[in-house]
């Protein structure tokens, strides 16, 4: 498969809401195989999917392409209409423990992981509720629903990350047992998970 010249700017254009958040993160919707070999091409190490199974815009067989590049791939499905703290935590945890790799988080429009990055930023990275929730906002307006679960996030203390030992299943779409992702990380002094220039950023 011949790759493009310009990988990112192609990336840009062919993927829906595409955004190159900073050096370790990029977020997008649909995926086909050829922009997984793109990622891979470009140096992405991460792929995070929050598609449900049944999804419209679901590709079945996205796992198996992803580790056949040599990339690791974690699926979180996000019900449109029934985001919860208890995803929240698991995608938390999933970054976390990720820190340091090169992630591209996607789903159909770009608008559940905008929402999940804010989030993160915010509770677990420390950034301000208004910048983080800005940066969402250049990919959508959030429904009611979305508004009400950020709201949510938000207010209560069980939404924010576990500091546990114990690992965390991660399914993904094509295993037929649960992945574990291990939330072991550095702490800073005011009890975060120490975060990378990139994450702060």
């Amino acid at each position: 498969m011949a790759l493009p010249s310009g990988m990112d700017g192609w990336l840009s254009e062919s993927i829906p809401g595409y955004r190159r958040l900073n050096h370790r993160l990029a977020t997008g919707g649909r995926v086909t195989d050829r922009h997984i070999a793109v990622l891979a091409a470009a140096g992405f190490e991460v792929v995070v999917n929050l598609l449900p199974d049944d999804a419209e815009d679901a590709w079945p067989g996205e796992g198996e392409v992803v580790r056949s590049l040599g990339m690791r791939y974690f699926a979180i499905p996000i019900v449109w209409e029934r985001p919860s703290l208890a995803d929240l935590r698991l995608f938390s945890a999933c970054m976390a423990a990720q820190a340091g790799r090169k992630i591209f988080v996607h789903c159909a429009k770009n608008y559940r992981v905008s929402v999940f990055v804010a989030l993160d930023r915010i509770l677990r990275l420390g950034w301000q509720t208004e910048r983080a929730l800005r940066e969402a906002a250049r990919v959508w307006k959030p429904n009611a629903v979305w508004r009400d679960f950020i709201v949510r996030a938000l207010k209560t203390p069980a939404s924010r990350p576990q500091r546990s030992r114990t690992s965390v299943p991660i399914k993904s779409k094509t295993a037929t047992k649960a992945k574990k992702v291990k939330g072991k990380s550095s702490r800073s002094a005011k009890g975060r998970p120490a975060a990378s220039r990139d994450e702060r950023s």
